[in-house]
């Protein structure tokens, strides 16, 4: 989509999610609203439109992020700040010791206060930290941690909050078919067959989730008199039988009940209809990322408050949070409404670990102390953030926790060996 605008003609549905959060596309029609950068799945739209350049949605995302980037502490090089104090309390030292010299004897003073800074030189200091980090950056790197900005590494140490964003962070990003629920004398693995064989025909993402689910049962079967409905769903034959899959609105257009409770659960719901009958519904989500549980407890268990802020339905980001174990989670949030609560947290003293993927992160991931991208999230979202997790695992976050702790540990202790 090229512009900001509203449907004229025609129905599809767009994939949302880089902006939103949102793992399901949304179907548009006209008169619905189209946002700059999001993708059309399906079919041609002809649209009007209402805002162009820097009136878009993601220029205003762009002025975000500059104005959380300048806003932002840059939290100064730990030896930059010790040797600054050394340097003024040895000048301080240099003179007291010079003027009693000057009264000892003038003709060594001069020599005494030069060797006195001669002695004390800071270099050891300035090498402290710069060694240190080499280390420890070639090591995160090798072990799957790019870190972009020096001042990750004490920001990571002293983080006491970790955000993550839903859709493609702790989740892989993609739908998959989590259970089909018959209300017929078809059985689920028919049902999910016979609906895989029709929505073979469509390049749609809940489509495609289907299709890769029907085909683990075999191969999958002719079909005739496909209709395509977009942003609705589908219509054919197969095996003699009229089969119909797609959402609410298809199956009230076709005069199909459907009595089925849709607040019941937060997974997307795709109806099956056999003959003009409802015959079933297939149960969609997002696949939560395989280490995303074993990541969540460990930083838990290094004393961090894990903290759920995404864009997609607040059912959804419920229903995730609670299998995680997460109990600070909120749905539903626009770029800037994330961007008000990681603010709100700093207020009140946190220090916080920005973890994310797409364009809708990027303002929270300049504002964070520091921040983490997914390798595989938008390229806007890696250039806000400090580090980048190169081959998005999620277990590396509690490594680099624990690394860097360990490395301004040794930091410190280098500081103080120069001194002495």
């Amino acid at each position: 989509v090229p512009a900001d605008g509203v449907v004229h003609e025609g129905e599809s549905s767009v994939n949302a999610a880089m902006l939103t959060g949102e793992s399901v596309p949304e179907s548009k029609y006209p008169g619905a609203e189209l946002v700059a950068g999001t993708i059309n799945t399906e079919s041609p739209l002809v649209m009007t439109v209402r805002k162009v350049g820097q009136d878009t949605l993601v220029s205003s995302i762009v002025r975000l992020i500059d104005r959380a980037q300048s806003q932002k502490p840059k939290i100064s090089e730990l030896a930059d700040r010790f040797a600054r104090k050394f340097v003024f309390a040895l000048l301080g030292i240099t003179v007291v010791i010079t003027a009693i010299w000057l009264w000892i004897d003038p003709s060594k003073a001069f020599w005494v206060a030069v060797a006195i800074l001669a002695i004390t030189c800071p270099c050891s200091i300035s090498l402290a930290t710069p060694s240190a980090i080499a280390v420890a950056v070639g090591r995160m790197t090798r072990s799957g941690v790019l870190v972009t900005r020096g001042y990750a590494l004490e920001g990571l140490a002293h983080a006491t909050h970790v955000v993550f964003d839903k859709t493609g962070t702790l989740t892989d990003g993609q739908l998959a078919v989590q259970r089909v629920q018959t209300m017929s004398s078809f059985s689920a693995d028919e049902l999910l067959l016979w609906s895989g064989s029709l929505e073979q025909q469509t390049e749609h993402s809940v489509g495609r989730a289907i299709v890769v689910a029907a085909k683990r049962n075999g191969d999958l079967l002719p079909v005739s008199d496909v209709k395509n409905h977009p942003g609705r769903g589908m219509t054919g034959m197969v095996l003699g039988h009229g089969i119909t899959v797609g959402n609410l609105r298809l199956f009230d257009e076709l005069g199909i009940a459907a009595p089925v409770d849709f607040s019941a659960s937060a997974d997307l719901q795709v109806l099956i209809a056999i003959d003009g009958q409802l015959a079933g519904v297939v149960h969609l989500s997002d696949t939560i990322r395989a280490d995303a549980k074993a990541a969540l407890d460990e930083i838990v268990s290094l004393g961090l408050k894990p903290m759920i802020l995404s864009g997609d339905h607040e059912a959804r980001v419920a229903q995730m949070a609670k299998s995680l174990g997460v109990e600070l989670a909120e749905g539903g949030l626009l770029p800037a409404e994330k961007l008000a609560r990681v603010e709100q947290l700093q207020s009140q003293g946190a220090v916080v670990l920005m973890v994310g993927d797409g364009i809708n992160d990027a303002p929270v991931l300049a504002q964070a102390q520091v921040s983490m991208a997914m390798g595989g999230g938008t390229v806007i979202a890696r250039h806000s953030s400090d580090i980048v997790l190169i081959n998005d695992q999620l277990k590396q976050i509690p490594f680099s926790l624990r690394y860097s702790r360990r490395v301004m540990a040794n930091i410190k202790e280098n500081l103080g060996w120069s001194v002495v």
